[in-house]
């Protein structure tokens, strides 16, 4: 009976030697010495790329990889199946996809495997479970080149004649732009005088957000002066919600806890609590069943739902 001939294209000529090693000899382990096409320097400006057609990019052959490709064609004309296995980055999905098309890899015929490490287990655990190539990554990729061809090709130039620089690219002068509009919004910025009313009490400190129903915004000493007067003439008890004092103080006492954060801690980590964050107002249907048992269990309270405002801590 004759063996399959399988061919894996891999990267780098290092790796291919250590993975032919693991394989065995049902398979030949070859490599493209990274990208083999990249984009033209013809047509309009020489980008290599129409941008009057939706960005359609031309690519050939990279300098030097002519003879390199022709060796890979003959390779996979010799094999049964192709296994392309570039790195599982961006750059190696486009590698794959250039093989690929460029060697005349049949969609039937081939499978795209990706490792993190060159380890036997890691590289037969690949090989046990391929994929097809993700066009995904590949137009990512191709984004990428074609936006470094453009801004590069003619950024660059535009700059060369203004200013002497060298090149410029897709990163650094998209990061200068946002550079400087910050600088113009600085240098544009008029100072605009302020106060604001915070009052202590005994266990916390609060700002005044809103006055009369509208959020406060005080210009001058003589305003807020006003404020203070009107304020200091009303009486406001404030109420706190009861939930979370009907699980805290009790934990504490059974607990002997010192604080409220050592409450908290504990309720968290034995998963009597869901969360520290306060500002979450909905419980899963789950969580209030199971608030609901626990409750019956514990103390056979009511239960009981807070809704509106002032449910801060509702889900703890």
């Amino acid at each position: 009976m004759t063996q399959m001939k399988k061919l894996m294209i891999v990267e780098s000529p290092h790796k291919s030697k250590t993975i032919a090693g693991f394989l065995g000899r049902d398979y030949k382990v070859v490599s493209s010495k990274g990208h083999i096409m990249d984009l033209a320097t013809t047509g309009k400006f020489g980008l290599g790329v129409d941008v009057e057609n939706d960005f359609k990019p031309t690519y050939v052959p990279i300098k030097g990889k002519k003879s390199l490709i022709t060796e890979l064609k003959r390779e996979v004309k010799n094999a049964d199946f192709v296994y392309l296995a570039t790195d599982p980055d961006r750059e190696g999905e486009a590698i794959s996809w250039h093989l690929k098309e460029s060697l005349g890899v049949k969609e039937e015929n081939y499978e795209r495997v990706t490792f993190n490490e060159i380890t036997k287990d890691v590289v037969l655990n690949a090989i046990n479970n391929p994929r097809k190539i993700d066009d995904n990554l590949v137009k990512s990729q191709e984004t990428r080149r074609i936006l470094d061809r453009i801004i590069g090709f003619r950024l660059s130039k535009l700059m060369q004649s203004k200013t002497g620089g060298k090149s410029a690219g897709r990163v650094q002068s998209v990061a200068l732009k946002l550079i400087v509009d910050r600088e113009r919004e600085i240098a544009a910025f008029v100072p605009e005088e302020y106060w604001t009313i915070t009052a202590d009490f005994k266990d916390f400190t609060a700002t005044l957000e809103k006055y009369k129903n509208k959020k406060i915004e005080i210009k001058g000493e003589r305003e807020a002066d006003d404020i203070l007067k009107s304020l200091s003439k009303t009486q406001e008890k404030i109420k706190f919600p009861q939930f979370l004092p009907f699980l805290q103080f009790p934990a504490c006492r059974c607990l002997s806890c010192i604080d409220k954060s050592s409450v908290d801690s504990f309720l968290f980590h034995e998963f009597l609590m869901i969360s520290f964050l306060d500002d979450l107002s909905m419980i899963y249907n789950q969580n209030l069943i199971c608030l609901s048992d626990c409750f019956q269990t514990v103390g056979n309270h009511n239960n009981r739902l807070f809704s509106g405002q002032g449910i801060n801590s509702l889900h703890q």
